[in-house]
C-alpha cells in the first residue's frame, strides 16, 4: 500500500504560503521560517506514523519546491520594479 504522507492540495498551499512568508522576510529570517515550517511538518508526519525515510524524502521535495517558489516570487517582484 502506498501512503501519501502529504496530500497534494495541502502541499501546494504549504509551499505557497511558506515561500511568500520567506520572500517577505530577511534572508536570515527566511531560513528560520523554513526550518520551523519543515520541523512542524516533520512532527506531523511522524505523529501520523510515517517512516523517517519517507518523511525525510517528502520534506526534501517540499524544501526544494519552497525554495523554487520563493526564487520565482522574488524574480517576478524584481521584474515589476
Amino acid at each position: 500500500m502506498n501512503v501519501i504522507p502529504f496530500p497534494t492540495v495541502r502541499r501546494i498551499r504549504f509551499i505557497r504560503t511558506t515561500a511568500a512568508a520567506m520572500a517577505r522576510s530577511t534572508p536570515c529570517g527566511a531560513e528560520k521560517l523554513l526550518t520551523a515550517a519543515l520541523s512542524r511538518q516533520w512532527d506531523a508526519l511522524v505523529k501520523k506514523g510515517i517512516s523517517a525515510e519517507i518523511a525525510t524524502n517528502d520534506l526534501d521535495v517540499a524544501e526544494r519546491a519552497i525554495r523554487s517558489r520563493q526564487y520565482l516570487m522574488e524574480r517576478q517582484s524584481g521584474d515589476a520594479a
